[in-house]
Order: C-alpha cells, then sequence, then structure tokens
C-alpha cells in the first residue's frame, strides 16, 4: 500500500509489517507481531480448488488500509496474543503503530483463530473503515471514523 510519497510503501509478509521509503528497493520493519496470536488460516473464495495462485495461506493481520484523507494515516488489524482482533493506527505514516482498539472487548466478539475477518475502508468516505466476519451473517461488525 503506497502513501501520497510513491517512494512510501507499507506490506505485509508472515508475522511481520514492512516498511520502504524508496520506493520498494530496501525493507524495515515496523511492526513485528511474531508474539501475536497463532496463524490464522484462509483459502480465498476466488480460487479455491483452481490451480492458479495461493489457495490456502496463513497470518495473523487481517487488514491494512490508508485513511485517504489524511496521508500520514494507517489501520494495521492484528490478532494479537490473546487471538483478539486489534486495530493499531500510524499517524507518521506507518513508521510508528499505536493499539486503537481491542475489537473482542469493544464489541464483546466471539472472533477467533477460525474467524475470517476482513477490514475494508469506505470508498465514499475515506476517513472510515469496517471490519467484519466474511461468509457469515448476524455477526457483528465494527465501523471506524476518524
Amino acid at each position: 500500500m503506497a502513501t501520497d510519497d510513491q517512494n512510501v510503501v507499507l506490506s505485509t509478509f508472515g508475522r511481520k509489517l514492512y516498511r520502504s521509503t524508496d520506493g520498494g528497493n530496501s525493507w524495515s520493519v515496523v511492526f513485528d507481531n511474531s508474539a501475536g496470536g497463532s496463524n490464522h488460516y484462509f483459502t480465498s473464495q476466488y480460487n479455491k480448488g483452481t490451480t492458479f495462485g495461493l489457495n490456502d495461506r496463513t497470518f495473523n493481520f487481517f487488514g491494512l488500509e490508508a485513511n485517504f484523507n489524511n496521508s500520514n494515516e494507517f489501520y494495521l488489524g492484528v490478532w494479537n496474543a490473546q487471538n483478539q482482533a486489534c486495530i493499531y493506527k500510524s499517524t507518521d505514516r506507518g513508521t510508528t503503530f499505536n493499539l486503537l482498539v481491542n475489537l473482542n472487548t469493544t464489541l464483546n466478539t466471539s472472533w477467533t483463530q477460525n474467524s475470517t475477518l476482513c477490514m475494508k475502508a469506505i470508498p465514499s468516505s475515506p476517513d472510515k473503515f469496517m471490519v467484519y466476519e466474511q461468509f457469515v451473517n448476524n455477526k457483528p461488525c465494527y465501523k471506524f471514523s476518524s
């Protein structure tokens, strides 16, 4: 995910969030979630059972979104060490992230390592995003507005 400065790029890989300030030529770790929850399993609905792409993967992040009204702000969805869904916020173009909210305790959800969460920016309101569980009806949904 790039900022308005095309040299600044953020990307998750494994249990870490990386940041580049030179367009992807070099990377540094800005968020290490190695102590986070166990890997979560996911099979994409778009490539399940096909020979294309990566059918199955494990991870402990569930989203990375930008505030398109403020190029300094990013939001990171993370499973913490207790397998609780948390949102971290950066106000310095992804250099550091601080806990914004623990969704399990705030919403009193039962989201676990078997939950497939999505975090999406709302295009018509770029300073807002929502977190929800995919493929499940009547579950809580968290909407954030800065």
